[in-house]
């Protein structure tokens, strides 16, 4: 492969081309900001496609930079089909070793926004992280947890890893509480209490089924009936808001009614005991 001395490739890169170049990522960046804009005033507007807007906002922002700087590469490097190959000859190698990663990184965002294993607002769980997907970009995806920390992710991960998706692009997602009573409870009346605490909760979406599900497990070495409710909210953001609140009206149904439960007797052993 033939190589072409510096002063020859500086040569052939022209004034008009890095200025045309210059102009080119400016109008994207400004693009780009147009349709972040342009989402939050959408948002606002139209507050039940929440999902709709952030996914096809999402697709439309990635698209305009990788089109864009795509263009604007090409504007400073259109040189002769024999320098292009002269120079794709001496850099190949190096730009291959060097971008690996981040190549990696934007074929897989490729698959996450058209294969959707997950899209933009769904609550995801991924390698110790859980909580709503807010962006997917060329390189990254950001997820805020449910602390509001915000999580960058590498997309090439996701392409080796599992990601669970709690709500797959629905706005209603399932939710799981545990509770536990002693084993000679009264199963018939706590599954009444249980779920008409369930179905006049304000964050329950009843148009799916409510399920309460009695298992005898051993917790902190003591035999007891574990009660699973799984019960969908009307939206991910009430998720824990959903927990707390049937888990405070619960407990006082189970004191107002001396449902006997497992206590933890604290002092030597931490042992567990029946009230």
């Amino acid at each position: 492969m033939p190589e072409l001395p510096s002063n020859e490739i500086l040569e052939s890169i022209e004034v008009s081309s890095i200025f045309l170049s210059v102009v080119i990522a400016i109008v994207v960046v400004v693009i780009a900001k147009l349709i972040s804009a342009s989402k939050v005033k959408l948002l606002h507007r139209f507050p039940q496609y929440r999902y709709q807007i952030e996914q096809s906002t999402t697709i439309a922002r990635f698209l305009v930079l990788l089109c864009g700087f795509s263009m604007a590469v090409l504007a400073i490097f259109g040189f002769s089909k024999e320098v292009m190959l002269a120079i794709g000859g001496s850099m190949a190698v190096a730009v291959g070793f060097g971008l690996k990663d981040v190549a990696s990184s934007v074929l897989s965002g490729f698959f996450i926004l058209f294969e959707r294993p997950f899209q933009v607002g769904d609550r995801v769980s991924f390698g110790g992280s859980y909580g709503d997907v807010i962006s997917i970009g060329l390189r990254s995806t950001q997820l805020r947890t449910l602390d509001d920390n915000q999580v960058t992710i590498p997309n090439n991960q996701f392409i080796s890893d599992s990601v669970s998706s709690a709500n797959a692009g629905a706005l209603d997602m399932m939710t799981q509480v545990d509770f536990y009573v002693s084993i000679d409870a009264d199963l018939d009346q706590i599954e009444h209490w249980v779920r008409e605490c369930v179905v006049s909760s304000r964050y329950v979406y009843l148009r799916k089924p409510i399920v309460i599900l009695f298992t005898e497990v051993m917790h902190h070495e003591m035999l007891c009936m574990r009660i699973r409710v799984k019960a969908y909210v009307i939206e991910t953001k009430y998720e824990k808001p959903f927990e707390s609140d049937l888990t405070l009206r619960i407990r006082e149904l189970f004191v107002a009614h001396s449902v006997p439960r497992p206590i933890l007797i604290t002092g030597s052993g931490h042992k567990y005991v029946s009230n």
